[in-house]
This record gives C-alpha cells, sequence and structure tokens, in this order.
C-alpha cells in the first residue's frame, strides 16, 4: 500500500498493481467505493518525456486543481503534463498525486518534501518501457523503499 502527500493526515491510501503494460492505481474512498485509475506504460513514458522536455532536472509542480487545468498558466506540471498524453481526460489528471507518489518511490522522481505546494523534479531518467516496468514491479514487490 501507498499514500499520498498530503498535510493533516490527509494523505489517501491507494494500491498499485503492474498488469501486462498496464499500472493499476486503486484506492477505495470513504463510502468503501472502490476507485481505480489505469495509466498505460507507454503513456507514462510519453508523460515522463514531456517533462523531462519541459523541466530537465528542475522541479516541476503537482498541478492537480482540476477545474484549472484548461490553460497552461505557467504553473505546468505532472497534471499538465498528463493532460498532454491523455487530451482533456481531467480523471487521468485528477490521478496526478497518485502517479507521482509511485515514480517518487520507483527512484525516478523526487519530492520537495511539503504538503502543501507539492512539487517533484526528475533524478533518473527512463529510456526503455522495460525499464520503468521493471522499477515499478521491484517496488510493488518490495525491493524498494516505500516510506
Amino acid at each position: 500500500m501507498f499514500k499520498t502527500h498530503g498535510g493533516d493526515n490527509k494523505g489517501k491510501v491507494f494500491s498499485c498493481l503492474l498488469e501486462n503494460d498496464n499500472l493499476i492505481l486503486k484506492r477505495v474512498d470513504e463510502q468503501q467505493i472502490a476507485k481505480t485509475l489505469t495509466f498505460g506504460v507507454r503513456e507514462v513514458m510519453e508523460i515522463l518525456s514531456w517533462l523531462h522536455g519541459k523541466f530537465g532536472s528542475d522541479w516541476f509542480a503537482l498541478g492537480s486543481k482540476v477545474d484549472e487545468l484548461d490553460t497552461d498558466d505557467g504553473k505546468s506540471g505532472l497534471a499538465i503534463a498528463i493532460l498532454q498524453v491523455y487530451p482533456g481526460d481531467k480523471l487521468h489528471a485528477a490521478g496526478a498525486l497518485y502517479l507521482g507518489v509511485i515514480l517518487e518511490k520507483a527512484g525516478i522522481v523526487e519530492w520537495n518534501q511539503k504538503n502543501r505546494g507539492i512539487q517533484w523534479r526528475i533524478v533518473k531518467e527512463i529510456h526503455k518501457p522495460n525499464e520503468l516496468k521493471s522499477l515499478i514491479q521491484a517496488l510493488i514487490n518490495g525491493n524498494l523503499s516505500r516510506h
């Protein structure tokens, strides 16, 4: 199990699976309703490529206020990168916090250690889908730190 970043114990617990070429993020909300979001491995590669092209190794924002994602107002970040790959899909963009945590725990990005103003930066470039899959599978199997 993983937990999103959030102050005052607002982090949400979720699970992560890797099936075929899909990263499946699942959480159960307060009403015990399961919510699942699936990112294709190739799409995650495209997201990382867009982030690297725009920010290099500089910090980028979470940028997950779904109602404000229609314009790129200089606050580009992970959610905007997701929209580049999943155009108009605000559900996927809202899942930026979950995807960011998985990328962080897999050692691909580094978190700024802030629960407000969450940012990450790329610390490991991934060049092949199998490399991404291996890192995520190692994380899921417990061979990488989850904390």
